[in-house]
């Protein structure tokens, strides 16, 4: 037991360094996009699987709409913005509740979501989500309030936006829009390979 939490919170704290290092980066503009074309159901993938301790209390499952269009995105840094928002459902819900990921396309938009079965947000605590070290009342201990202001700053880079509502049927529900680019042509047939 008491190795399990050692690895947590060297898993805590590892993600704190990083938020910080990457909002000192946002902050003085010098993040720069590595910008490359993938699958989102490989970016939702390898998000949940480095996130294995932070979701252990919770099931996730994954409901992505078929033929999605590949994405040109900063392959790392989009997968520490979808990071930072699980990690905020898994520390903001019950144990043992479930959180869905979800991925479809409107209007030349794709939208990536995560949605919980918690509590939900105060009316008056969402519009400040997404600012420097806010943080709402009741939060565990341990969290610095930077994490959602750097999956914000990371998804406006790509030229996207986020935001976060309560769900009718209860819970909350973050949601990613990124803007669908003219996709990458494959290889012409007949061409050496």
């Amino acid at each position: 037991q008491l190795s399990s939490e050692i690895i947590a919170n060297a898993d805590r704290l590892n993600r704190v360094v990083s938020n910080l290092l990457d909002m000192s980066r946002l902050s003085s503009g010098k993040l720069v996009l590595n910008r490359d074309w993938h699958d989102l159901s490989d970016l939702v993938s390898v998000t949940i699987d480095s996130q294995r301790s932070a979701l252990a209390n919770h099931a996730v499952s994954v409901r992505l709409a078929d033929f999605l269009p590949l994405v040109r995105i900063d392959f790392q840094l989009l997968q520490q913005s979808l990071a930072n928002v699980l990690v905020n459902a898994a520390n903001y819900t019950p144990p043992n509740t479930s959180i869905e990921v979800g991925a479809r396309i409107i209007d030349r938009v794709i939208e990536l979501s995560v949605s919980d079965h918690g509590p939900g947000f105060s009316p008056e605590s969402i519009p400040h989500l997404f600012e420097m070290f806010y943080r709402v009342s009741g939060s565990k201990p341990g969290g610095a309030g930077i994490g959602l202001a750097i999956a914000k700053g990371i998804v406006e880079l790509h030229g996207g936006t986020i935001q976060a509502e309560n769900m009718a049927t209860g819970g909350a529900r973050f949601t990613i829009k990124l803007p669908v680019e003219p996709q990458p042509k494959g290889p012409q047939s007949g061409s050496e390979t």
